[in-house]
């Protein structure tokens, strides 16, 4: 009997190091488990805050361009807030010695905007009664990084000029 015990103790000594890695890494798996289950709210969470404080549209409707009544009919729609009438193109800029695709988003920043709110980062929003056409950037855009404030180009045979650096929740996915 005395050998048999002193056999046991030296199996537990030898697979001690082992029985303590098993656990360390059930223990780590655990953790990382728990981890992931508690990220979920979390970032749900953080996506409606940025939908309320930016009032991100709940649709986009993309075709032809709306006429006036067509947008007041469904402003006059009791489940609907509000309706935003844009115009998007894609166009090439120029920049640097290159062109570059760019999506333009035209808003007029004369009316009171409600849905899709910028955030101002640096400089200011466009002023719509300036003689120039003057344009703020969504700077999450890639070749738009290096643009700096107050480059002036032509597009359309008209002077353009950066005012502002904007976040758009158009481009929600690259918020920092």
């Amino acid at each position: 009997m005395k050998n048999y015990t002193k056999y046991i103790l030296k199996d537990i000594k030898v697979l001690l190091p082992k029985l303590l890695a098993i656990t360390l890494i059930v223990i780590l798996g655990v953790g990382f488990t728990l981890g992931l289950f508690t990220a979920a709210p979390n970032m749900r969470y953080s996506v409606e805050r940025f939908y309320k404080d930016t009032n991100v549209a709940d649709a986009i409707i993309q075709g032809m361009p709306f006429e006036e009544d067509l947008l007041n009919e469904l402003k006059g729609n009791e489940l609907i807030d509000d309706v935003f009438a844009y115009y998007s193109f894609d166009e090439d800029v120029e920049f640097r010695n290159g062109n570059h695709l760019a999506q333009i988003n035209i808003i007029d920043f004369k009316k009171d905007i409600n849905i899709n709110k910028l955030t101002l980062i640096e400089g200011r929003f466009p002023n719509p009664d300036a003689e120039d056409i003057e344009v703020v950037i969504e700077r999450k855009q890639p070749f738009l990084i290096d643009v700096p404030m107050n480059y002036e180009t032509t597009f359309l045979d008209k002077k353009v000029k950066v005012v502002g650096v904007v976040h758009s929740p158009w481009y929600f996915a690259f918020v920092e």
